[in-house]
């Protein structure tokens, strides 16, 4: 279940970004602002509505039209714990696969060195486009690696003391791989003058 969710939000910010483009929005900086409070609302939906509070949603409206409230606060004490194990699993293999992936870049890491296998015969123009640092696009990191993930720590760390372990896993292998990223091998193409950082704390909060 954790790779499906996973694959899911992998795919989700495609289709965003498409939604972004058809509502007219045309530099990157915008349709990456946009990003940010789509994805963020996606991934929340996707995990806490969708896979936590889906059945007790059902419930609580078989409850409230039987006026059986007790039964409703237990179904939600019962799935939240039984989730936990599933969020704990999405942050070991965030921290485990997706971190290690980040740092190594397969994809630019292919085409690099394919283009210096082939740079005999490549213009410099092309060679510098194997070679040129990778785009770091905030609208899609910023809601899956940084938002998502501390609200799943801060919701289950009272419930589940563990998925404070995963989460400290997690954050201090990103803080390693994403400085290494800023310092060495990714670039922000756009100048956004700051207003990521108010639309990241609304979220966060």
């Amino acid at each position: 279940a954790p790779l499906v969710l996973n694959a899911a939000f992998a795919l989700a910010p495609l289709l965003l970004k498409a939604i972004a483009h058809y509502q007219g929005r045309s530099s990157k900086t915008d349709i990456q602002y946009s990003l940010v409070r789509k994805f963020s609302v996606f991934l929340f939906v996707e995990s806490f509505v969708v896979a936590v509070v889906s059945q007790p949603v059902v419930d609580m409206l078989n409850d409230i039209l039987g006026r059986r409230w007790e039964r409703l606060l237990q179904a939600l004490r019962e799935t939240f714990p039984s989730k936990s194990s599933l969020f704990f699993n999405m942050l070991l293999q965030k921290a485990l696969i997706s971190m290690p992936v980040q740092l190594l870049k397969p994809g630019p890491l292919f085409f690099g060195i394919l283009g210096q296998l082939s740079s005999f015969r490549a213009r410099p123009r092309s060679i510098h486009e194997w070679t040129r640092p990778e785009e770091l696009e905030l609208g899609v990191e910023v809601p899956q690696y940084v938002v998502f993930l501390l609200h799943i720590t801060l919701a289950f760390m009272s419930i589940t003391p563990l998925t404070v372990l995963g989460g400290l896993v997690y954050f201090a292998l990103a803080y390693l791989v994403y400085r290494h990223c800023a310092l060495y091998n990714c670039q922000v193409k756009h100048e956004a003058g700051g207003i990521f950082w108010k639309r990241v704390a609304q979220q966060l909060v």
